[in-house]
């Protein structure tokens, strides 16, 4: 929800202002939001249906009550801006990318917009937001976590979210970093997913079987960071001449989103 635009002031003016004040500005407030109802247009009455359908199924009741408020703010439009999270507490963060990027009804926060199955609706999202999002919970480090962030924010500035190839660079890295993951939580070798040791679609696997052991993984991620870069740039320029071009680039985008990633991490104390 964008708290700045005109209507969504008029929503929060209208449903979280305590009445204090004279009988003559609680009429004024409420003519105002029936206005704003009796003007609504059909594609926001739409995404209002999404909040009902979140308050009806209890999402906001599995969270603390000073952040359900906060979370029934971002979310009264059936839409999230990057200003918003950006406003979230690393706490607040885990909280809203659990219950609502992977609550009951699958509402998962990434890709743009997010089909309801029982109404036909959506959860409007930016990229970089849902990435994020899906940053707090990647695993139980919380300045691995804070660093990935932090990294996508970089990117974001940098315009990657903006080109269709850039797009796909960030969905291939967050694949393969789970891939790396899944070998690390696993104890088996680190090595980039291209090398499958014969094993079709083992880099899918990794990346499943990381997502349900991930609470339980103890990984040394300074040491992850510091010795896998190097080796797969090493591995990189070994397969140079029996992989693809397309695959080459892949994995060098691969190693400068980790370059990015390691700068970010030892900024952190």
């Amino acid at each position: 929800m964008t708290v700045n635009t005109s209507y969504n002031t008029q929503i929060l003016n209208s449903s979280e202002t305590k009445v204090v004040g004279t009988s003559k500005e609680t009429k004024e407030t409420e003519k105002n939001f029936a206005s704003f109802l009796e003007n609504t247009q059909e594609e926001t009455q739409e995404l209002n249906s999404v909040y009902k359908f979140l308050d009806e199924k209890g999402y906001f009741n599995k969270v603390e009550l000073e952040d359900a408020k906060v979370f029934r703010e971002i979310l009264f439009d059936g839409s999230v801006c990057k200003e918003e999270i950006d406003k979230l507490s690393y706490k607040q963060l885990q909280q809203f990318e659990k219950v609502f990027g992977n609550g009951v009804d699958k509402f998962v926060m990434i890709n743009g917009e997010f089909p309801n199955p029982n109404k036909g609706n959506y959860i409007k999202i930016d990229l970089d937001t849902g990435y994020i999002l899906k940053s707090a919970n990647l695993t139980k480090d919380e300045k691995f976590n804070t660093s990935l962030m932090n990294t996508i924010k970089d990117m974001t500035r940098e315009g990657i979210f903006d080109t269709r190839e850039g797009l796909r660079k960030i969905e291939d890295f967050f694949m393969e970093l789970r891939v790396n993951l899944g070998q690390l939580a696993l104890d088996d070798e680190l090595r980039p997913s291209y090398i499958s040791k014969g094993v079709e679609d083992m880099g899918l696997e990794y990346a499943s079987r990381y997502d349900e052991i991930k609470d339980r993984a103890n990984i040394n991620f300074k040491e992850f960071l510091e010795t896998y870069i190097p080796m797969l740039l090493i591995q990189l320029e070994d397969s140079k001449q029996t992989i693809s071009s397309q695959t080459y680039d892949k994995y060098k985008g691969h190693s400068d989103i980790y370059q990015k990633l390691r700068n970010n991490f030892n900024k952190l104390a």
